[in-house]
């Protein structure tokens, strides 16, 4: 296993994650 790798992989997931949750919230509370 390359765990840096892996860890990396995983970081970068959780910010998409992360930047599509804020994107949604903000598309959310302007059709609110």
């Amino acid at each position: 296993y390359d765990v840096p790798k892996m860890m990396s992989t995983a970081g970068q997931m959780m910010n998409t994650m992360n930047q599509v949750g804020g994107i949604f919230k903000q598309i959310g509370f302007f059709f609110k």
